[in-house]
């Protein structure tokens, strides 16, 4: 498949899909946080697998599309979106880091 082939209305499409996200956070970073904190946690969890949206435009139109890649691009992206919200909610917080070095260079001045 030369280059000129690969240039379609829907590879392009996919790609402006893929990069909105990304040049949001990137033009809007204040804003995005923002809004994507009022979201329900379901729907925080739920829209990585929009990224599957891409592949069945660029799929289809190439008469390439799999129900197995399809179900990778749903999958895959919203259960990393499930472990990243598993390691927030257990995360120390930085002010408690903070105290904590505070104390220990405290006992650590008043016992050496």
């Amino acid at each position: 498949m030369n280059l000129v082939q690969s240039i379609t209305p829907a590879n392009g499409i996919a790609a402006l899909l893929t990069r909105i996200p990304f040049l949001a956070a990137a033009f809007f970073p204040q804003l995005l946080a923002g809004r994507a904190r009022r979201l329900p946690v379901w729907l925080r969890l739920a829209c990585p697998a929009l990224l599957r949206v891409p592949y069945v435009l660029v799929a289809c139109s190439a008469d390439m599309f799999r129900w197995g890649w399809f179900a990778l691009y749903a999958a895959l992206p919203a259960a990393v979106a499930v472990l990243l919200s598993e390691s927030e909610v257990s995360r120390i917080s930085p002010q408690a880091i903070a105290i904590s070095i505070r104390a220990r260079r405290l006992l650590g001045a008043t016992l050496g």
